[in-house]
């Protein structure tokens, strides 16, 4: 055991006894999730895994982080449900509740992507895609609604997206796509992150639309009126939330296609080892692939540096190159 935490073995394998108080506690919350909402929560989290499950299929030809990582920023998203709870009988009451209590939401649902991103400002940032960071956020936003949507449930809104909620003639597109909306903006401004003030700009807009789009829902929900109707014709009811959502999503897996294609250099270390053979060539194979889509975006970004920031990106190149050489002498 080290100082802090310590490790665990388990089956030949080192876990971290962090890692363990986590993963054994977000299944203690999600456990007594279901046994307080029964069939209501059993819906709620098939919705949210659905949803997730579609993205990650979407982006599985260009993403870079992990189901695990994907996975724990789904829990820190239902932790900052649990943080909107406590704040929630200090708001305001109707109608300004309906203006403060949106922007305060979609903040805690995005704070653990900029969490994580901080965390890993001077490696992983530079190696994700759009689709990474896309696919973190709505991770977080899917925890976070998750409770919601187990005690509080509408009718039905869009068949192919389960989380979103229809109210009237008012459709909900929900925290998860509010949030994946604000992640897709903040993943293309790391791509241009040189550019210091287009770039805030870019990454605010995703937030500052969903907040909109939030708050237009909920005011609209409580309230009738010319004002309601102004904003709901804004927002087309909530349908044009879902036109942008789906245009960031095919623009992200896009883009990162574009990197990750025509990025890499054309040189034999960096071709694809055969597929087949036993279970560990095969997590070999897979790793080899995550490695070279990340070393792709770790390069598109080195080509538009300059000065120190070029000369970190290209250690950081080569740690990835030597990395890649494992994995490919793993899977050969």
């Amino acid at each position: 055991m080290t100082q802090r935490w310590g490790t665990l073995a388990w089956h030949g394998k080192r876990i971290s006894a962090r890692q363990l108080v986590f993963w054994t506690g977000a299944g203690f919350w999600v456990l007594l999730l279901l046994w307080s909402t029964g069939p209501a929560g059993i819906r709620a989290l098939r919705n949210e895994l659905v949803f997730l499950a579609g993205l990650i299929v979407l982006s599985s030809a260009t993403r870079s982080v992990n189901i695990r990582e994907v996975a724990s920023l789904f829990f820190l998203g239902g932790f900052t449900m649990g943080l909107a709870y406590l704040l929630s009988p200090v708001l305001p009451s109707y109608p300004l509740r309906d203006f403060v209590a949106p922007p305060i939401e979609e903040f805690l649902k995005i704070a653990p992507v900029l969490y994580v991103l901080w965390r890993w400002r001077t490696t992983r940032t530079w190696t994700l895609g759009v689709t990474d960071v896309l696919l973190m956020a709505a991770a977080s936003g899917a925890g976070f609604s998750l409770v919601e949507d187990a005690f509080i449930r509408g009718s039905p809104g869009v068949s192919w997206l389960p989380t979103t909620v229809l109210h009237g003639n008012n459709l909900d597109a929900g925290h998860a796509i509010w949030t994946a909306v604000a992640g897709a903006t903040i993943g293309f401004a790391l791509f241009f992150r040189e550019k210091k003030v287009p770039a805030l700009a870019l990454g605010a807009s995703g937030f500052v639309v969903a907040v909109f789009d939030h708050i237009q829902h909920n005011y609209g929900v409580d309230s009738h009126g010319t004002f309601e109707r102004s904003m709901q014709f804004v927002a087309g009811n909530g349908w044009a939330f879902i036109d942008v959502f789906v245009v960031l999503v095919v623009a992200a897996v896009l883009f990162d296609l574009y990197v990750t294609l025509g990025t890499l250099p054309r040189v034999p270390e960096l071709k694809l080892p055969p597929f087949g053979g036993n279970l560990e060539n095969l997590k070999a194979q897979w790793a080899f692939l995550v490695g070279r889509r990340a070393l792709a975006y770790l390069l598109f970004r080195y080509r538009r540096a300059s000065g120190p920031a070029r000369a970190k990106l290209a250690r950081l190149a080569a740690m990835l190159d030597q990395s890649l050489v494992y994995h490919r002498s793993r899977a050969g």
